[in-house]
């Protein structure tokens, strides 16, 4: 089978050509960042003294403030018989005949004739002005509306004001005028202009970031410091870590494990025949072999770690003593060697020695620890069984939070699961599906989590999850602003300290007109103040991105690996499959708001009781929408509860009683069958080529504790057809020309769906 851990460089000329892409190995390690910190915990501070003071010096955006520009004026003397010169605060008259061009304002005018820009982004849209390039899993969107919009922008400068109506009037879909994505959706996101701290909206209406800030000071703002904005998007900072195995490791050492029981004791038998030099040793080293298989079939079992070097040897010079005892039959043990190495080193070569960036430190588990594995892959009441090529892709904003003391996003109840600064994370694993054709395979997305977001869902935390939602990202474009305004009151008053004979050289009108600059001055340094005070001061903060759009993001990303990995469909398993009956809770009904039932559909409650909502659960009308977007197909299909092409299957059966009961007669979980009376539901822990096997790993899994009944967990031998394989949900299947449109960019705020709007939208490329 070909590496489903594969990463993709691809070009937008390679599609055109209908070439395949070039793959490259996934590296998947992040890279290193050295971002300085703000400082936070200032009481309001005095202009006038805070850019000599060292608290002052402590604010590097204040540092940068304070160092003000020479002035733009010339102070070369040009004598001109006109000694008056018409600014905003009145006419000025120079005492010394200075010419018009020393005493000029920095103010810059909207150019006549300023026009749209959006001809350089019209062929490359949603790429940031960069084009189509190569992306890879540490980036797995790019680009956005915000930028493409900002560029049709029929003016260079503008009041501030007149930007907040040119993204109100954004909020519609404006559709890609020409080109090969006509018809796109040029729609501005309104989450996506609070994330960039450029609008934030409340109720519908801006009530904060940088354009409210500079509309309530008349100022004017250029699209170059909007677009500066764009590109420091906290999204084009987010970085996905993956974890995973490949295959199924802990059935493959199963397999193992059972061979080399079979062949010793082949050999045993044979005993008396001749063959071994010693029996006595040859079965001492045949119950080590066993005992050391057993105990690096207990490590691989949760993915949890590596196996050790000296457990690796040790099995290794077992495996050669049985050799040297048994001299005529050595390719045996040379072949079981050979399976042994293969195994433990693919499964070993999955750990991941991470280099974090500076502001991302591990969570509990990992810490201290050199080697990163889906440690979370024991906690089966999460995800479904029976599946291979697990994975968990954490997604998490790089480095540390600027303007947020210690740099870190406040969760509730529990932090990251992973490493500081997450925003969410997804598992899921594939399995082999005939029902697509001969060696196509299927994607399982057993969870889709963002504990950083989920408390806007929950009403007991809604209050203090909003109350923290202090955007930190882009607050130094409000103070380059003031700054740029400083600039301009600086320059007004450079002719007036170039006349080089006081203030009492200066008539009393000139007296006057120097007073009120100064006066401006000193009001924009303390509005300055107080500003970088503030957005010093964020002791925590939820205002992670994508709070409404991570579901939406989470599963691009999935589609991108699915056609890295040539995986033709995906499902959300539903909750009625997974969580609902391994958790079951019938009082709440968050997992079936976000996977929902059978069918897809979310469960809400009319008038407190639960009742099947007419709407699909969040993920899965995702998946709808893009499926639709995108040309895919969107239906009700058949998904592997376990590998249909391996017949020995071990079920655990689990009886709907109790809570469990509830819930089955609300339609909220799933039922295969009754037994005794009782609404059962059929489990699939895994999937064997034989009957040995499979109860090996009932033992294993017994002994992990995974399996706390035995009473209710058997051996069922299926061919691949039985439909006791599969379970019918809703699935986005996507044929191999649907799998390079996912290869291209997509938009990260899209809640609705991806890029495309239309099911021919890459005819052309593809």
């Amino acid at each position: 089978m070909a590496d489903p851990f594969i990463d993709t460089n691809i070009f937008l000329d390679q599609i055109k050509k209908g070439s395949s892409p070039q793959i490259r190995q996934d590296t998947n390690i992040v890279v290193d960042d050295r971002e300085p910190s703000a400082v936070g915990g200032l009481v309001a501070l005095g202009a006038t003294v805070l850019g000599a003071t060292a608290l002052g010096r402590r604010i590097p955006a204040l540092k940068k403030y304070f160092s003000m520009a020479k002035p733009k004026t010339s102070t070369i003397y040009k004598p001109n018989k006109d000694l008056k010169v018409t600014t905003d605060i009145g006419e000025v008259p120079t005492a010394t005949g200075q010419s018009t061009e020393l005493i000029t304002t920095s103010r810059e005018l909207i150019p006549t004739g300023a026009r749209s820009r959006y001809g350089e982004v019209r062929d490359i849209p949603f790429t940031q002005g960069k084009g189509y390039r190569p992306q890879g899993i540490g980036n797995p969107l790019v680009g956005s509306s915000t930028y493409d919009w900002v560029m049709e922008a029929p003016f260079e400068k503008a009041p501030a004001k007149d930007w907040i109506r040119w993204m109100e009037r954004g909020n519609q879909q404006h559709p890609v005028p020409m080109g090969v994505l006509q018809g796109v959706s040029r729609r501005v996101n309104p989450e996506e202009l609070t994330d960039l701290n450029l609008l934030v909206y409340e109720g519908g209406k801006p009530t904060g970031g940088f354009l409210k800030f500079a509309a309530d000071r008349n100022m004017e703002v250029s699209r170059e410091a909007i677009l500066d904005m764009v590109k420091n998007s906290p999204v084009n900072n987010l970085q996905i870590l993956r974890l995973g195995v490949r295959g199924a490791p802990e059935k493959e050492i199963i397999k193992l494990k059972q061979e080399a029981d079979d062949a010793i004791n082949a050999v045993k038998a044979k005993a008396g025949e001749g063959g071994l030099k010693d029996v006595v040793k040859y079965n001492e080293s045949a119950k080590l072999l066993d005992e050391r298989l057993d105990d690096i079939t207990e490590k691989i079992f949760n993915y949890n770690q590596s196996i050790p070097v000296a457990s690796l040897t040790s099995v290794q010079a077992d495996l050669t003593n049985l050799a040297n005892l048994n001299p005529g039959n050595t390719r045996l043990y040379s072949d079981l060697l050979k399976k042994f190495n293969n195994i433990t080193g693919d499964y070993n070569q999955r750990a991941k020695r991470v280099t974090l960036p500076e502001g991302n430190r591990p969570t509990s588990y990992y810490i201290g620890k050199e080697d990163y594995f889906p440690v979370h892959k024991n906690q089966a009441d999460y995800h479904l069984a029976g599946g291979e090529n697990f994975t968990e892709d954490v997604i998490f904003y790089k480095g540390r939070l600027p303007n947020v003391s210690g740099g870190k996003f406040k969760y509730y109840d529990q932090g990251a699961h992973y490493v500081d600064n997450e925003i969410g994370f997804v598992r899921y694993d594939d399995l082999p599906n005939p029902k697509l054709g001969e060696g196509r395979r299927h994607l399982r997305i057993s969870e889709l989590q963002s504990d950083l977001h989920s408390p806007q869902f929950d009403k007991d935390y809604k209050k203090d999850y909003f109350s923290n939602r202090k955007i930190p990202f882009n607050q130094t474009a409000m103070i380059n602003q003031l700054k740029k305004e400083r600039q301009e009151l600086v320059d007004k008053i450079a002719p007036y300290t170039e006349l080089g004979r006081g203030i009492s050289a200066l008539t009393k009108s000139q007296q006057q007109d120097l007073a009120r600059l100064n006066y401006k001055i000193s009001q924009l340094d303390n509005s300055a103040a107080g500003a970088l005070v503030r957005s010093s001061q964020i002791d925590r903060t939820t205002a992670g991105p994508l709070y409404r759009s991570f579901p939406d993001y989470a599963i691009k990303n999935i589609l991108r690996s699915m056609a890295e990995r040539r995986i033709n469909a995906v499902s959300i398993v539903p909750a009625a499959m997974n969580k609902s009956i391994k958790m079951s809770n019938y009082r709440k009904i968050g997992d079936d708001v976000n996977y929902g039932r059978m069918n897809g559909k979310a469960t809400t409650l009319v008038e407190g009781k639960p009742k099947e909502s007419g709407d699909l659960a969040v993920n899965v009308k995702v998946l709808k929408n893009i499926a639709k977007q995108y040309g895919a197909k969107f239906e009700m299909f058949p998904m592997p509860k376990s590998n249909p092409q391996k017949r020995f299957k071990v079920i655990e059966d689990i009886p709907l009683k109790g809570e469990k009961k509830i819930l089955y007669d609300q339609g909220r979980v799933h039922s295969n069958k009754v037994v005794d009376g009782d609404p059962t539901y059929e489990n699939h822990l895994g999937a064997f080529d034989t009957k040995k096997e499979a109860l090996d790993f009932i033992k294993q899994a017994e002994r992990k504790e995974l399996i706390k009944n035995t009473d209710n967990v058997g051996v069922i031998e299926l061919s691949p057809d039985d439909p006791m394989n599969y379970e019918m949900v809703p699935t986005l299947l996507a044929t191999d020309d649907i799998l390079q449109k996912f290869l291209l960019p997509m938009k990260a705020y899209m809640r609705v769906g991806g890029l495309v709007d239309k099911k021919d939208i890459f005819k052309s490329l593809i």
